[in-house]
Formats: C-alpha cells, structure tokens, sequence
C-alpha cells in the first residue's frame, strides 16, 4: 500500500501580522513658495483721526444735545485689558467704570466715521459755530 494515499497533507501557511515596511526617504521641500503665489498683506493701515478743535468728551456732549449720538450701554471686558482704569466712568457708555470719555476709542471711531461721511465737519467748528454743514 502507497503511503502516500489516503494521507491528508498538512500545510501550514504563515503569515506575519507585523510586517515592517520599507523604510520611506523623507523628502524635503527646500523650495516651498517657488510655485505659489505671494501672499498678499492684510494688514490694515493705522486710522487716520482727524485733530478736533475741541475735547472729545465736549464733542462728544454736543453731538449728543443735537441727537447725532446716543448713549449706549456699556459691559466690562472680561477679562478686565490692561486699559482698564477702575476710577474712570465713560458717558458714552453710559458711566460704565474702566476708561473715561476722553479717551473713549468707540467715540473717537464713531465721530471719525461722521467726519469722513461728511456729517460733521470740525474745520469749521468754533465754540459758538454749528456743527453741521450749512
């Protein structure tokens, strides 16, 4: 009788669960800007404020009898930036303490803004003049 008949073959098949793959080159791109195009610079110019012939809390306390600015309500940052000054109350924003009137960067803006719309025009103003554009 053949040995060979009727003997199941065995056949182990092995396989790795952990193969390592090729090491990979690092390539470095030395030229990375060559193909793209410059960026642009979005950085915007510093406001150009236009010198008042007065204070700006007077300013701002005329605007505010002609009805050309409101108070609004103020909110303290939080948290507090380093231009917070607790002893100081801003009109504009209704007394809120942190910065006074004077140097209330949302009027100067917002006066600035009636300047370049030609709402207002400082050039002619004096202490008995009119505010507005005749």
């Amino acid at each position: 009788m053949d040995r060979s008949k009727g003997k199941v073959e065995e056949v182990s098949v092995v396989t790795s669960t952990h193969m390592r793959s090729a090491p990979q080159k690092k390539y470095r791109h030395h030229n990375v800007n060559q193909n793209r195009f410059p960026r642009p610079n979005f950085r915007k110019a510093p406001k150009v404020f236009t010198p008042l012939r007065e204070s700006q809390t007077q300013l701002y306390e005329r605007l505010k009898t002609m009805g050309m600015l409101h108070p609004i309500e103020g909110r303290l940052a939080n948290p507090l930036g380093k231009f917070y000054r607790a002893g100081q109350r801003c009109a504009y924003h209704l007394g809120v303490i942190g910065h006074n009137t004077e140097n209330c960067s949302t009027i100067k803006h917002k006066i600035q803004n009636m300047i370049n719309n030609n709402m207002i025009n400082i050039e002619e103003i004096s202490s008995n003049d009119n505010i507005l554009d005749a």
